[in-house]
């Protein structure tokens, strides 16, 4: 139903909430320019510096060691000083998690990935998983991993 599917879109966004988090939102948004690229993420030809990079949940589909080299041309060649780049939004996992099984996307496994990745991982959020709002599952996170360039 309608008022169903509102309820849930309200919880998902956080900006949804009340009418000050919406202006404060359309705000913010109107100050900024965004541009969307698709493209091979492995063989990018990207030239322009960017102040965010947003790869969402791409990784979930690379092998680590293909994924590393990529991170490390993004952030070199097309990060601006001080800029950010969201790397991985893992779902349904939290930074301290060491479980995983072995037939689960390299991703999930949080202690080869905290390794390998060290130099860029810089910040970590933890925030609500989909799943837990969806099913009302209790404390159920999604990870997002985030590489500030400094």
């Amino acid at each position: 139903d309608d008022q169903i599917k509102q309820q849930l879109l309200s919880r998902f966004n956080n900006y949804l909430q009340d009418e000050q988090s919406y202006n404060r939102m359309q705000k913010i948004l109107y100050d900024i320019s965004f541009e969307f690229i698709n493209e091979d993420i492995i063989n990018n030809t990207l030239t322009e510096k960017y102040d965010n990079i947003f790869l969402s949940n791409i990784a979930c589909f690379y092998k680590l060691d293909e994924f590393k080299p990529v991170i490390a041309k993004l952030a070199n060649e097309n990060l601006n000083q001080n800029g950010k780049m969201l790397f991985a939004y893992i779902f349904d996992i939290d930074f301290d998690s060491e479980l995983y099984q072995d037939n689960w996307r390299e991703i999930y496994k949080l202690p080869i990935v905290k390794e390998k990745f060290k130099e860029f991982i810089t910040e970590h959020h933890s925030i609500k998983s989909s799943r837990e709002i969806l099913h009302d599952f209790d404390n159920r996170k999604d990870l997002i991993l985030v590489y500030k360039k400094s």
